[in-house]
């Protein structure tokens, strides 16, 4: 699998080993203690191998898929904030990296590719009402490079994917050996394996801990846990094939700021809780100047509906308890010695 060492690539790790399977873990550096050394430390991982890869050179990962039976392709740059040369550090990696595990598996001829996309991929910032309650049937066709490139990236990773897999576009190509399944989480929280996944999505529960400025926007959640058992239910579930999962919470939108008074409930010891960086009338008034975006406003000012029906009857997910998924997340940092929080 790809990306393994990430966030959410490192639990899917764990799942897999958990579930009895014996893994293949690409990463740049195998030999970085620094990078794999939380892999190695799992349970099972006498089945795991950490090897190395790269994603944006062709023929990359040829090595590293040789004789694998399914792909699990977690590798991506997250990056919704900083949006500067946003081709080349979020939009290529997405769509080109895509291309190379594509043509890695094709090498390979594994039989399932279970690939990691976001419901970045599924919302449409601008164009739907409120009321819309997004479905698996649904697509991004409002964000582009200027707008929005992280959900741009998203949306033509996966649009790669499925391209890849239609018929009508092989031409004289044999077609490939495997299905695919795309998870789609929304943004995803849990407990940190080592100090790296700190600083991933995981982070807005760092910063209530430091009691810091952080950006206030809505957004659903779901545990990376949660995320890791849809990837392992994805390799091997025959009625998976050829279908997207929204993987989210039960709990609906809400703003980043509510994680804040759930850790402080969980852990009452402590003085948790963030503040928005920017107030509401402000982020307006500077939407109106010029220097806000039309989709960061849509972050602040709207509330975006998924439905994860699917995940569940079909994959078998029933998603955490934000409250557990949030009380996790935070032990996690404590306990690790990453983050030392204030006392009451």
């Amino acid at each position: 699998m790809t990306g393994a060492n990430g966030f959410i690539g490192s639990h899917v790790v764990a799942k897999l080993l958990e579930d009895g399977f014996s893994v293949r873990a690409v990463v740049r550096d195998p030999t970085d203690e620094s990078k794999v050394g939380h892999l190695l430390a799992l349970p099972g991982s006498e089945r795991l191998q950490c090897v190395g890869g790269i994603l944006l050179e062709a023929g990359g990962y040829d090595a590293a898929f040789d004789s694998v039976q399914a792909i699990v392709h977690t590798a991506a740059v997250v990056e919704v904030i900083d949006s500067s040369d946003a081709e080349n550090r979020i939009v290529r990696p997405a769509v080109e990296g895509t291309k190379n595990v594509l043509a890695a598996a094709r090498k390979a001829n594994v039989r399932r590719l279970v690939m990691t996309s976001s419901v970045a991929a599924i919302q449409s910032p601008l164009g739907l009402p409120d009321g819309h309650r997004y479905s698996e049937k649904d697509w991004n066709g409002w964000s582009t490079v200027e707008t929005d490139a992280y959900g741009y990236a998203k949306t033509q990773q996966e649009r790669s994917l499925w391209d890849a897999l239609e018929p009508a576009l092989w031409g004289d190509a044999s077609p490939p050996s495997f299905d695919a399944v795309v998870i789609c989480p929304s943004v995803t929280l849990g407990p940190a394996l080592c100090k790296a996944h700190t600083k991933a999505s995981t982070v807005l529960v760092r910063e209530h801990l430091f009691g810091n400025s952080m950006n206030a926007y809505n957004t659903s959640f779901v545990d990376v846990r949660d995320v890791a058992a849809a990837a392992s239910a994805g390799l091997t579930s025959e009625a998976a094939g050829g279908k997207r999962f929204i993987v989210t919470g039960d709990e609906g939108p809400m703003s980043t700021l509510d994680l804040g008074p759930i850790a402080q409930r969980a852990l009452p010891q402590y003085r948790i809780g963030g503040k928005a960086q920017y107030r509401p009338w402000l982020l307006w008034l500077l939407a109106r100047l010029g220097f806000v975006s039309a989709f960061q406003e849509s972050q602040v000012t709207r509330f975006f509906r998924f439905g994860n029906e699917q995940c569940k009857a079909v994959l078998g997910v029933a998603p955490r308890p934000l409250e557990e998924t949030v009380e996790d997340a935070a032990t996690a940092m404590i306990s690790g010695g990453w983050v030392k929080p204030r006392n009451a």
